[in-house]
């Protein structure tokens, strides 16, 4: 099995089902191992929970930087609109 098959074969679990049983037993064990967690390591995946309460919801520094930047632009964009004008 060439070097890309059995990438492909690491990456898309379609494609590794439908090997046939020489080939699936031939491939490698992936480098990255099994990926499996617990639902409480899941929880813990921040965006991975649901909840109805805003109060709940954090944003990362990264968001804050987005939305800050954003509301940035908005308002240089108005006041030179205003200029314009």
């Amino acid at each position: 099995m060439s070097v890309d098959h059995i990438i492909n074969a690491w990456r898309d679990e379609e494609y590794r089902e439908s090997l046939d049983f020489e080939q699936r037993a031939s491939l490698l064990e992936s480098p990255i191992g099994a990926i499996d967690l617990s639902e409480e390591e899941l929880i813990e995946i921040q965006g991975g929970g649901s909840s109805s309460s805003s109060s709940d919801v954090t944003f990362g520094p990264f968001c804050v930087a987005f939305a800050v930047g954003t509301l940035i632009l908005i308002s240089a964009a108005v006041v030179s609109a205003a200029a314009c004008n």
